[in-house]
């Protein structure tokens, strides 16, 4: 065997690990379940505890990153069906009025426990 076939077999199987890893839905580092921060994006009235998250984020220990957003649904929408929501946010709270339908449908959410 020579330098060549060395590296690209060692490479060959480096990459089918990460796919497989990837596949299986773990990537060490890359879930959001790992992260040190949950990046969420809620409503103004969304408050839990005296006037912020901070006691949601204590019990979870979690740091929550919430950024406030509007409460029209059709914002929502744009937000994670055509623009950058799903790379910007790890969860959001509902405006009501079937806003969760129209963004399941697309694929734009999961539910989550």
């Amino acid at each position: 065997m020579n330098q060549f076939e060395f590296n690209r077999r060692f490479l060959l199987k480096g990459f089918a690990g990460l796919a497989g890893a990837a596949m299986a839905g773990h990537v060490p580092g890359l879930s959001a379940a790992e992260a040190t921060e949950l990046k969420y994006w809620a409503s103004g009235v969304a408050k839990v505890g005296a006037k912020d998250f901070s006691a949601m984020a204590a019990q979870a220990g979690v740091e929550l990153a919430v950024t406030t957003k509007s409460a029209r649904a059709d914002e929502s929408i744009q937000k994670m069906v055509v623009g950058d929501g799903n790379k910007l946010f790890d969860a959001l709270t509902d405006n009501g009025g079937g806003m969760e339908d129209a963004l399941a449908s697309q694929k734009a959410i999961v539910p989550i426990d």
